[in-house]
């Protein structure tokens, strides 16, 4: 039967369907072609996402990986997440309070950033004698100080 249907199509028709076919074929190329910007920019985001998450910023490096990826969707309801998440105090204190002390550990191990910190520490003890009142080490400063800047 197929046969017979082959031999009733005018040649115009295969020539046709063949042309179709070829410019598919070209179309899907051209769109499944390499571009070397885009794969830079890809791996510049991802690696830009794997820093943020070393650094202690998990959402935003959730964020960055999704954009790395044209995941535009995926990155807006990580972002809508992440406001919904800072608009709690407790929660946002929860936040800063993990990305201050991962950047707190750090920047107290480098020379240069150390006596900046501990001053900065110290004027704020001193300005704030009562949100600091009975903080023994650094550490203890350095919470209140956290959870009292993102709660105000």
């Amino acid at each position: 039967m197929f046969t017979l249907f082959a031999f009733t199509i005018a040649t115009e028709h295969v020539v046709v369907v063949a042309l179709a076919a070829v410019g598919a074929a070209l179309l899907v190329a051209l769109l499944c072609r390499k571009n070397p910007e885009l794969i830079e920019q890809r791996r510049q985001m991802d690696e830009l996402s794997k820093l943020l998450d070393k650094e202690g910023y998990p959402h935003l490096a959730k964020i960055a990986s999704c954009m790395a990826f044209g995941d535009i969707v995926g990155a807006y309801k990580e972002g809508k997440f992440l406001v919904r998440q800072l608009r709690d105090p407790k929660t946002a204190a929860v936040l800063l309070e993990e990305s201050f002390f991962l950047q707190l550990g750090k920047r107290l191990g480098q020379d240069a950033d150390r006596p900046k910190i501990l001053k900065a520490l110290a004027d704020f003890a001193a300005a704030n004698p009562a949100v600091v009142k009975g903080a023994e080490t650094v550490v203890a400063v350095a919470t209140k100080a956290a959870v009292t800047a993102a709660v105000v």
